[in-house]
């Protein structure tokens, strides 16, 4: 009577729980099962695919150094990187301090206006609204993000550019969030004590010679006249490693900034790489990753290479001078050598139907075969040509295509 009992009482409890794992089985059964089920899909998407040579490249160009008849405290008038006409002041000099003074001077006004800079950008115009707050908060912490990348990956030279983006996002939030006021007192009293500290008469630097671009006093660094235009002529991958190995040349004076007057300037950049895979005359995608991953499109000037050596030397130009790039004697560059752009299909996608290769897809429940024609094997992966005008029977975007099932035909229904 008590097994009869607890039957009762525990009978649709079992019911239930049977049926569950009757359907469990059953699911088990049909995903692990090549008869049916087990697909594994995703959409056709598109994809470009680059072939990327990674160097050094070395600056060459036509600059002028600027030179004062003495050291002096330097005010600069032109931003440095810019375009300035001719007649153009460029920077104001006061005369008359002893070294150890001007160095202590040169230091404080820097810092100044660096402060100045900074703050002026953080001001905002009337129409700028609370709305706009959460927005520069979240500037202010992908730059944030960014400096500890750059400390993690020993960038310094981008530290000081992305100190500056952080703090004039984190004033600007200040600036909406009730810190107007403050803001603009501070950057009154930064003036005053620049005015005071530029208080002596100034003779003024111009530029009296052509339009052209002016570089700051920091980026005269002593190889203006050796990393030129007609130091490319015949230059083969040893003597860049003999020209870069050259020291400095002595300053012929007190050096208050450089002058570009031609817009063409050119990057030097050595590899181990076939020059055949290269044509001089074509435009090649160029990315500087110490300019915030800038890209150009560079002319091939010409490629040189040595007897015996497996090295080249590619010599590109460019004619464009855009203001945010960087232009470093020495730095991290990024060529394009080639770029296939078409539908992403894994290995695994991939099959041979009446000696005819492509892929299944899944169509209203049906399996369907698609024809493809693969620009390019990767690892693990293919790129096939987009569809266009190819016809019904072939692979298009946004098809559901198959990656993984069993016992797969054309017309196949599920």
């Amino acid at each position: 009577m008590k097994r009869m009992d607890f039957l009762r009482r525990h009978w649709p409890r079992m019911v239930a729980t049977l049926g569950i794992l009757s359907i469990l089985v059953y699911t088990l059964y049909h995903v692990l099962s090549g008869s049916s089920g087990g697909l594994m899909t995703t959409p056709v998407q598109q994809i470009t695919d680059r072939e990327i040579l990674g160097g050094t490249g070395y600056l060459f160009r036509d600059e002028t150094v600027l030179y004062a008849e003495e050291p002096a405290l330097v005010q600069e008038l032109a931003k440095s990187g810019t375009k300035v006409a001719k007649g153009m002041p460029l920077a104001e000099l006061r005369f008359g301090y002893d070294k150890e003074e001007l160095a202590d001077l040169q230091s404080t006004l820097d810092l100044l206006n660096r402060r100045i800079s900074i703050l002026e950008e953080s001001i905002l115009p009337s129409d700028v609204n609370l709305s706009q707050a959460e927005t520069y908060r979240k500037d202010a912490a992908a730059a944030s993000l960014a400096i500890r990348r750059a400390l993690q990956e020993g960038d310094w030279t981008a530290l000081a550019e992305l100190e500056d983006s952080m703090l004039i996002a984190v004033n600007r939030y200040a600036y909406l969030t009730g810190e107007a006021d403050a803001l603009k007192e501070t950057l009154a009293d930064l003036r005053e004590l620049r005015t005071r500290l530029l208080a002596p008469l100034a003779t003024t630097l111009s530029n009296t010679a052509a339009s052209g671009y002016f570089y700051s006093r920091s980026h005269v660094d002593g190889y203006e006249a050796l990393f030129t235009a007609d130091a490319l002529a015949g230059l083969t991958p040893s003597g860049l490693d003999a020209l870069t190995a050259t020291d400095p040349l002595p300053a012929e004076g007190f050096a208050v900034g450089k002058m570009a007057y031609s817009y063409r300037w050119y990057l030097a950049v050595k590899a181990e790489i076939s020059p055949d895979l290269f044509e001089p005359g074509e435009r090649y995608e160029v990315t500087f990753p110490e300019s915030g991953d800038k890209t150009l499109s560079m002319t091939l000037d010409r490629i040189a290479t040595e007897q015996g050596s497996d090295e080249c030397l590619l010599i590109l130009y460019s004619d464009d001078v855009p203001s945010d790039l960087r232009f470093l004697r020495a730095q991290n560059v990024q060529l394009s050598l080639s770029a296939c752009s078409g539908y992403y299909i894994p290995e695994s996608a991939l099959r041979e139907e009446n000696g005819v290769l492509g892929v299944y897809i899944f169509e209203e429940s049906t399996v369907r075969f698609r024809r493809i024609h693969v620009l390019y094997y990767g690892d693990g992966y293919c790129i096939a040509e987009e569809k266009g005008d190819q016809g019904e029977d072939y692979l298009d975007l946004y098809d559901i295509l198959i990656t993984a099932g069993k016992n797969l035909y054309d017309g196949k229904v599920y």
